[in-house]
């Protein structure tokens, strides 16, 4: 007679068939071959799954829906259904909302099932994320401004675009030729540039100074209307405005001028002029200018040379339009435009960024004498045209966009946000087309400004991107806890404050990448102290926690012992039961359902498969009335024939009689006793068993 040993713990679940035979492993003694319908229980026993209760049937049945938990507060947890198919025509142009709570739908009147119009088309449900702040959701999907869900009352719920102010903008202008002028801090105003750069920016927000402009109109690629939503402040105002250096007319050396102005010459044939200036030291100036002539393009010279008592070039010069190097940071030349910037506050006489010829000391040792020179080649009927020379101090306005300006982040070039988070009081955007691997955070208690502007204030908004090197990364997911954490295409990154101990701020602030496996759109879950993201191919899960021996973060694959489950289906959403014991829900992409008793600290690591006769097309867990975890999923069922899509959720461990186990889209009733159930046409054509009393009836 054989003798067989009895097998009395199940904590590792489902061993992969790859290690049959592996008896040299521990694990080995805790796993099964196969668990089906049933979950792993921490102390080593397996319960059959509880069934699921039906709660009501899709609005469109022929369309798969998104549900999503939300924790508005103790009492008060809904469960929100995302679906699409709202047709204006031919076209789908969106999709409803309907709300569950107390294992009900919530109905506007009578048996109304109350609803919202939301603009996410069936297509679009698959990449939204959401984060709550108390009766605020924030919706975001990376076609879409993110969105606010907002509740009122129980059956009062709003949808509105969230309105973002001060920003989030792309980064500041760099380019020192893009300057132009505003015509006033307030009200309706013109915007001037001298590249190109309003074409198609209507309705699209720009920054300048500490201010904030809507386009509402384009005259040209160099000319718009705005509107200022945001007035610029007296204090940056005038500081743009800055000091002219220019003053007066030009000396002329030879040649002769037709018009002679501090800021505009015109001269035919060849001409030399001059004028003579002043900077000192600790100050910042902004010296552009535009050269016109059509002379320029066919080879005529022009010199642009400008000596001081630091430093008295030879070849400092503008040469027909290209750009010749020179110590005076002259960044580019278009066509006879450009601009240099100068930046004295570091520098004291004898110690400016370029090597110098010093000439003699000047008799003020705080400022730099200087001769600025402009030297026409022209032929005797060449006319040279300097329309807007600008020398300023502290360059601004009328050289705004040269020294602080930028375009709105979110847009439908630039793309919108894939996700979202809250975390130390700011509201965090990830990741647009543009910048995949940037970040955006409002300033502190106001989640809905990202003013940046002055980042010595601890409080202002900021933005980051990652340091991904020569590699995009997109932000897929982000998470948090003591630090926040992110996951992209090729690794998951850290994002915490400079200084231990410290909030996040713009001058505190740093990205550390902390794992090489990358992530999946998937939402990551943080349990306990362990990150679980879906790894990028979809075929495995991975834990990511804090190693002490190692003093580092470790990644470890999950599902490496059971790596059978999502080798043949590849995982999509997951959900985290937190009671009555510990379970991570996992559907895969046939629709059926993995489950993972979970409890790292005492290494209890154990997969099963679960079949409830239908295909789950999402899942979220979250707490119930009786301080159990729901699990609720929207299911494809066959129906007597026909395709349906029901709204389910699974009966809490211990809310359910053991006759009701593995008994899937259920209902209940209560009353007198009777011989007749009715209200079953959600199974029409199925054969059901009834329990009555916690007792399996027999037919």
């Amino acid at each position: 007679m054989p003798f067989r040993t009895p097998w009395t713990n199940f904590t590792g679940g489902e061993f992969t068939p790859l290690l049959r035979g592996r008896m040299d492993l521990k694990a080995y003694y805790n796993s099964a071959q196969q668990i089906r319908n049933g979950i792993v229980k921490p102390y080593g026993g397996v319960g059959k799954t509880p069934g699921t209760r039906f709660i009501f049937e899709q609005k469109n049945e022929s369309f798969p829906a998104l549900i999503y938990t939300a924790k508005c507060s103790v009492q008060s947890i809904y469960r929100l259904c995302f679906e699409g198919q709202r047709w204006n025509g031919p076209v789908e142009e969106g999709g409803y909302l309907r709300f569950f709570a107390d294992q009900g739908i919530v109905v506007s009147s009578g048996t109304t099932p109350y609803e919202v119009q939301t603009p996410y088309k069936t297509a679009d449900l698959e990449n939204l994320r959401f984060r709550q702040d108390r009766d605020v959701i924030y919706i975001f999907h990376p076609n879409y401004l993110p969105r606010k869900l907002i509740r009122h009352a129980h059956n009062n719920w709003t949808l509105e675009t969230a309105v973002f102010r001060n920003g989030p903008y792309k980064p500041k202008n760099e380019d020192k030729l893009a300057h132009g002028a505003y015509s006033g801090r307030s009200g309706v105003v013109t915007l001037t540039s001298r590249t190109d750069m309003f074409t198609g920016t209507v309705g699209k927000k720009l920054r300048i100074l500490d201010g904030e402009a809507q386009i509402t109109a384009v005259t040209d690629a160099r000319t718009a209307t705005a509107n200022i939503t945001e007035e610029i402040s007296d204090k940056e105002h005038e500081e743009g405005l800055g000091k002219e250096i220019l003053s007066g007319a030009w000396t002329v050396n030879s040649g002769t001028l037709s018009t002679n102005t501090a800021t505009k010459i015109v001269g035919t044939g060849p001409f030399e002029v001059q004028k003579t200036f002043s900077l000192y030291y600790g100050h910042e100036y902004l010296l552009a200018m535009e050269l016109v002539g059509a002379a320029i393009a066919a080879g005529k010279n022009v010199q642009v040379t400008m000596s001081t008592d630091d430093y008295n070039p030879s070849t400092n010069a503008l040469m027909g339009g290209t750009y010749i190097e020179t110590p005076l940071d002259i960044s580019r030349i278009v066509a006879g435009d450009f601009c240099i910037n100068m930046d004295m506050g570091d520098y004291q006489h004898g110690q400016l960024p370029y090597e110098s010829t010093h000439n003699s000391y000047p008799p003020d040792p705080d400022k730099m004498q200087g001769t600025l020179k402009i030297k026409w080649n022209g032929g005797a009927g060449d006319t040279l045209t300097v329309p807007n020379a600008a020398f300023r101090e502290q360059g601004a306005a009328p050289c705004w966009a040269a020294l602080n300006w930028a375009w709105e982040a979110l847009s439908s070039e630039s793309g919108y946000p894939t996700c979202g988070h809250i975390f130390e009081r700011r509201l965090w955007l990830y990741g647009n087309s543009e910048f995949p691997h940037g970040m955006w955070a409002s300033q502190t208690d106001d989640f809905e400004n990202f003013d940046a502007y002055d980042p010595e204030l601890d409080t202002s908004g900021m933005f980051l991107m990652l340091d991904t090197g020569p590699q995009v990364e997109r932000i897929k997911w982000a998470t948090s806890r003591a630090d926040m954490w992110v996951g992209t295409d090729f690794g998951v990154w850290r994002i915490k404050a400079s200084e231990a101990g410290k909030p996040l701020s713009p001058s505190g602030i740093k990205s550390v990448p902390e794992s090489a496996f990358g992530s999946d759109d998937e939402e990551a879950l943080y349990i306990d102290t362990v990150i679980v993201f879906l790894e990028r191919s979809r075929r495995s899960l991975r834990e990511m926690s804090y190693s002490l021996e190692s003093d580092s973060w470790d990644t470890d694959e999950l599902t490496l012992y059971a790596e059978h489950i999502f080798n043949t289906s590849k995982a999509g959403g997951m959900a985290w039961q937190q009671r009555p014991f510990g379970v991570l829900w996992a559907v895969r992409a046939d629709g059926t359902l993995a489950t993972c008793t979970y409890l790292k600290k005492q290494k209890v690591n154990a997969w099963a498969v679960q079949d409830i006769g239908g295909i789950v097309e999402s899942i979220t867990a979250g707490p119930g009335p009786d301080g159990t975890d729901e699990v609720w999923v929207p299911v494809k069922r066959t129906i007597n024939g026909q395709t349906r899509r029901y709204v389910e959720m699974f009966e809490p461990e211990g809310r359910v009689p053991d006759g009701w186990r593995n008994a899937f889209c259920s209902m209940t009733r209560t009353g007198a006793p009777t011989s007749t159930v009715t209200g079953l046409t959600h199974l029409i054509g199925c054969t059901v068993k009834v329990v009555a009393d916690g007792i399996l009836l027999q037919p």
